[in-house]
Protein backbone atom coordinates (compact mmCIF):
# COMPACT_ATOMS: atom_id res chain seq x y z
CA UNK A 1 0.00 0.00 0.00
CA UNK A 2 3.02 2.11 1.04
CA UNK A 3 2.10 5.49 2.63
CA UNK A 4 -1.44 5.25 2.15
CA UNK A 5 -3.98 5.49 5.46
CA UNK A 6 -5.39 2.32 6.20
CA UNK A 7 -9.33 2.07 7.31
CA UNK A 8 -11.34 -0.30 8.32
CA UNK A 9 -14.84 0.62 9.75
CA UNK A 10 -13.42 4.38 10.68
CA UNK A 11 -10.42 2.98 12.04
CA UNK A 12 -7.07 3.02 10.74
CA UNK A 13 -4.73 0.98 10.64
CA UNK A 14 -1.20 1.02 11.85
CA UNK A 15 0.98 -0.24 8.99
CA UNK A 16 3.87 -1.57 10.32
CA UNK A 17 1.69 -4.24 12.64
CA UNK A 18 0.65 -7.91 11.65
CA UNK A 19 -2.84 -7.39 10.32
CA UNK A 20 -4.16 -9.86 12.46
CA UNK A 21 -2.84 -7.67 15.58
CA UNK A 22 -3.71 -3.97 13.56
CA UNK A 23 -7.60 -5.50 13.29
CA UNK A 24 -7.81 -5.73 17.02
CA UNK A 25 -7.80 -2.19 17.20
CA UNK A 26 -11.29 -1.74 15.48
CA UNK A 27 -14.17 -1.70 18.44
CA UNK A 28 -15.58 -5.05 18.35
CA UNK A 29 -12.98 -7.26 16.83
CA UNK A 30 -10.92 -8.79 19.32
CA UNK A 31 -8.00 -11.42 18.73
CA UNK A 32 -9.98 -14.49 17.96
CA UNK A 33 -12.38 -12.59 15.55
CA UNK A 34 -9.04 -10.63 13.84
CA UNK A 35 -7.54 -14.48 13.40
CA UNK A 36 -10.52 -16.06 11.41
CA UNK A 37 -10.73 -13.25 9.36
CA UNK A 38 -6.96 -13.30 8.74
CA UNK A 39 -7.02 -17.29 8.62
CA UNK A 40 -9.81 -17.44 5.99
CA UNK A 41 -8.59 -14.87 3.91
CA UNK A 42 -4.88 -16.56 3.84
CA UNK A 43 -3.23 -13.44 4.99
CA UNK A 44 -1.77 -14.74 8.27
CA UNK A 45 1.87 -13.08 9.32
CA UNK A 46 1.53 -10.46 6.80
CA UNK A 47 1.60 -6.65 7.92
CA UNK A 48 -0.65 -4.18 6.88
CA UNK A 49 1.91 -2.66 4.48
CA UNK A 50 2.10 -5.59 2.58
CA UNK A 51 -1.67 -5.76 2.03
CA UNK A 52 -3.32 -4.28 -1.38
CA UNK A 53 -6.72 -2.96 -1.53
CA UNK A 54 -8.02 -6.33 -2.70
CA UNK A 55 -7.54 -7.58 0.59
CA UNK A 56 -8.35 -4.53 2.11
CA UNK A 57 -12.07 -4.67 0.54
CA UNK A 58 -11.72 -8.96 1.00
CA UNK A 59 -11.67 -7.85 4.16
CA UNK A 60 -14.43 -5.57 4.61
CA UNK A 61 -16.38 -7.96 3.03
CA UNK A 62 -16.39 -11.36 5.41
CA UNK A 63 -16.56 -8.58 8.17
CA UNK A 64 -19.76 -8.10 6.56
CA UNK A 65 -20.30 -11.31 5.68
CA UNK A 66 -20.01 -13.11 8.81
CA UNK A 67 -21.92 -10.39 10.69
CA UNK A 68 -19.75 -9.27 12.87
CA UNK A 69 -21.20 -5.76 14.39
CA UNK A 70 -18.54 -3.49 14.45
CA UNK A 71 -17.83 0.45 15.31
CA UNK A 72 -20.53 2.95 15.94
CA UNK A 73 -22.75 0.03 14.85
CA UNK A 74 -21.88 -2.22 18.12
CA UNK A 75 -21.49 0.99 20.73
CA UNK A 76 -25.32 2.12 19.68
CA UNK A 77 -26.56 -1.86 20.03
CA UNK A 78 -24.69 -1.41 23.30
CA UNK A 79 -26.52 1.52 24.28
CA UNK A 80 -29.69 0.63 23.21
CA UNK A 81 -29.56 -2.46 25.58
CA UNK A 82 -28.65 -0.36 28.41
CA UNK A 83 -31.53 2.33 27.39
CA UNK A 84 -33.78 -0.99 27.41
CA UNK A 85 -33.29 -1.87 30.88
CA UNK A 86 -33.00 1.67 31.65
CA UNK A 87 -36.80 2.02 30.24
CA UNK A 88 -38.02 -1.02 31.64
CA UNK A 89 -37.32 0.12 35.23
CA UNK A 90 -35.97 -3.56 35.82
CA UNK A 91 -33.53 -4.20 38.78
CA UNK A 92 -30.31 -4.04 36.26
CA UNK A 93 -31.75 -0.65 34.84
CA UNK A 94 -32.16 0.93 38.11
CA UNK A 95 -28.62 0.45 39.12
CA UNK A 96 -27.27 1.67 35.67
CA UNK A 97 -28.92 4.40 36.10
CA UNK A 98 -27.63 5.26 39.16
CA UNK A 99 -24.48 4.00 38.34
CA UNK A 100 -24.06 1.25 40.79
CA UNK A 101 -22.78 -2.40 41.13
CA UNK A 102 -25.18 -4.83 38.76
CA UNK A 103 -24.35 -7.48 39.48
CA UNK A 104 -24.25 -8.19 42.99
CA UNK A 105 -20.97 -6.97 43.83
CA UNK A 106 -20.85 -4.96 47.33
CA UNK A 107 -21.07 -1.46 48.06
CA UNK A 108 -20.75 -0.71 51.44
CA UNK A 109 -17.16 -0.36 51.18
CA UNK A 110 -16.60 -0.61 47.25
CA UNK A 111 -18.23 0.55 44.41
CA UNK A 112 -17.99 4.42 45.54
CA UNK A 113 -15.79 5.87 42.96
CA UNK A 114 -18.38 3.68 40.36
CA UNK A 115 -21.45 5.40 42.33
CA UNK A 116 -19.85 9.32 41.50
CA UNK A 117 -18.45 8.98 38.27
CA UNK A 118 -20.37 6.23 35.98
CA UNK A 119 -24.54 7.15 35.26
CA UNK A 120 -26.71 6.63 32.88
Amino acid sequence: MGGFLVRIAGESLKENKAIECALTYVYGIGKYTAFVICEELGILGKKVKELGDKHMVQIQSLIEELDIPIGSELQKRKRNAIMRLVNMRCYRGIRLQKGLPVRGQRTHSNAKTASRVRGY
